[in-house]
């Protein structure tokens, strides 16, 4: 089962790297997704209908279409050196948190109200540009900001409690 699948990666872990977690919780910040402009970019998935999504026509990305079409749950893209896609599609409000949650360095929480399962694609650039790039030349906007222009989400900053993993101990497997 899968559970037992974990069970031995975890005593093979422990063993061969002699690791050591722990878990927990703590009070920490969190971004909660709202909603800000309903019906924006988020389409509803209508029950059975087939997974596609209406992307701009002139797209290029990696992987390319051609050989990756747009496909149910999540899928991100490489439009450009400094622009991305997220291309969401039959997934559910709590879905799109965790994956946001992924980009970002804090958690999402999905606070939106919102059931049921949705379509939707979201182009965003870095958060912080790097030193030595003109921010003219960049194309994607922050997270946050492609959120609420395209998505008509918004991303709130609140202190909540948070689970973390902590590897508390591990060593250079021995040769064998």
């Amino acid at each position: 089962s899968r559970e037992d699948v974990r069970q031995m990666v975890r005593s093979l872990l422990e063993e061969r790297f002699k690791l050591a977690t722990h878990a927990g919780t703590h009070d920490g910040q969190v971004n909660v997704l709202m909603v800000a402009k309903p019906g924006l970019g988020l389409k509803l998935h209508a029950e059975g209908a087939p997974c596609v999504l209406a992307l701009p026509s002139a797209t290029s990305a990696y992987p390319p279409y051609k050989d990756f079409p747009v496909r149910c749950g999540v899928f991100d893209r490489e439009l450009g050196k400094y622009e991305r896609r997220i291309e969401m599609v039959n997934v559910t409000m709590a879905q799109i948190a965790d994956t946001l949650s992924n980009h970002l360095v804090q958690p999402v929480l999905d606070s939106t109200g919102l059931t049921g399962h949705y379509d939707a694609f979201l182009d965003y650039g870095p958060e912080i540009l790097p030193p030595d790039v003109d921010p003219a030349a960049a194309v994607g906007s922050p997270v946050s900001v492609g959120l609420q222009k395209q998505l008509g989400l918004k991303l709130v900053k609140q202190n909540a409690t948070v689970d973390y993993f902590a590897i508390d101990h591990i060593e250079k497997p021995s040769d064998n």
